[in-house]
């Protein structure tokens, strides 16, 4: 039997677990759960309440359905609102100068010390040909990403290697970088700016504090877990919520209780990302409130939402159209397709994760299947 592994989702105030192992051409559940755990852990330097929350996890594995989880293999994702993030050019180099330029050039680009941080990258190939001068900003954790200057985080789910994640789980591991700190003479030292023009690559990078990797490490410890590699949340919801490589652009909104993130995909693979601080939570009650409260209420969404896909369309990737993917708990709110088909004028779809998940006589609530979207995309990226 194919090897499981459980997606952990820790959101803003619930975790959600999702156990699957491979089973052909797609994937079978093993168990899932959903839990409370307290209110908004993700901090930039770590998780709060790490005792509690793994306690948490501990029982939710054993009480998971249809079966226990038992599989001790765990993927995990990080929040938008926790990493550093930027796409850059950089020139082609051998893959020996590569390794050892790269690092430094990242720290440059995200602002971060080597010394403290953990990163990834990957060289981005796309069919979009942005216009000069488009490329974006990066962004810092819990800062909101300008409407004109998207950010692009890295999945190297998507890149060379598949068996690759961001921010690897091995303690201060440097991406694909070896580990050394020496930096090149300045002499030798190759930018963007240096070498033949013409041979350029496009680099997507993403860290996050050592301190906060080593938080994850401790909490799967303590829940009795193994850390098999840890990605991002964009990442992972795409992998779940799209289902071949059609290269199709996409805007994938993930609606949760506490935040909002909008992620641009050119098949699974991010482009653009931003996050909005609006959450469901701003809703009284999902189920009966009228419409018109969805409208004015989730203002904030809309607004970023048609900024973002505007300024994708018109510079990053000109000519290609957009549809939009809802996930996560917002997906739950009645006509919620109409809505945001009439605020954004773009085509509007639900996502749905357990299209290619065979959950045999065990039937998944409908208020639970959107939800679970990050945690089975965490479970399909190592299953």
């Amino acid at each position: 039997m194919a090897q499981s592994v459980v997606g952990v989702d820790i959101g803003y105030e619930t975790a959600k677990l999702a156990s699957l192992a491979r089973a052909g051409a797609g994937w079978k559940l093993g168990g899932m759960a959903l839990a409370k755990i307290p209110v908004n852990p993700w901090k930039t330097d770590g998780l709060v309440d790490v005792d509690k929350i793994a306690a948490i996890i501990r029982q939710a594995l054993a009480e998971a359905h249809p079966h226990p989880i038992t599989t001790k293999r765990a993927m995990v994702a990080l929040p938008e609102s926790v990493i550093f993030s930027a796409t850059f050019p950089f020139q082609d180099l051998p893959p020996h100068e590569l390794k050892e330029a790269l690092p430094f050039e990242i720290a440059e680009k995200l602002s971060i010390n080597l010394e403290e941080y953990c990163f990834d990258y990957e060289e981005v190939t796309s069919k979009c040909r942005p216009i000069e001068n488009s490329a974006p900003a990066p962004t810092k954790p819990g800062e909101k990403t300008p409407a004109t200057k998207p950010v692009q985080p890295l999945d190297s789910a998507q890149g060379k290697s598949s068996e690759s994640a961001p921010l690897d789980n091995a303690r201060g591991k440097q991406g694909k970088s070896d580990g050394t700190t020496t930096k090149p003479e300045d002499s030798a030292a190759p930018t963007a700016e240096t070498g033949d023009p013409a041979k350029r690559l496009t680099i997507f990078a993403v860290a996050a504090k050592k301190s906060l990797i080593d938080s994850l490490l401790e909490l799967c410890e303590k829940a009795g877990l193994e850390l098999a590699a840890i990605d991002v949340k964009p990442g992972a919801i795409a992998r779940a919520a799209v289902k071949n490589e059609d290269g199709k652009i996409r805007l994938l909104v993930d609606m949760g209780m506490g935040g909002t993130s909008a992620s641009i995909l050119e098949g699974k693979s991010l482009r653009v990302t931003a996050t909005i601080p609006w959450g469901i939570h701003a809703i009284t009650n999902v189920i009966t409130e009228p419409v018109e409260n969805l409208r004015d209420k989730a203002a904030p969404v809309f607004d970023e939402l048609v900024h973002i896909s505007k300024f994708f369309e018109n510079r990053i990737c000109p000519g290609h159209k957009i549809e939009v993917i809802i996930s996560g708990s917002g997906a739950t709110i009645p006509n919620v397709v109409d809505v945001f088909h009439q605020e954004t004028g773009l085509p509007v779809a639900l996502s749905t994760p357990f299209t290619s998940v065979d959950t045999g006589r065990y039937k998944v609530p409908p208020e639970m299947a959107h939800t679970f979207a990050d945690a089975i995309g965490l479970a399909m990226r190592v299953a």
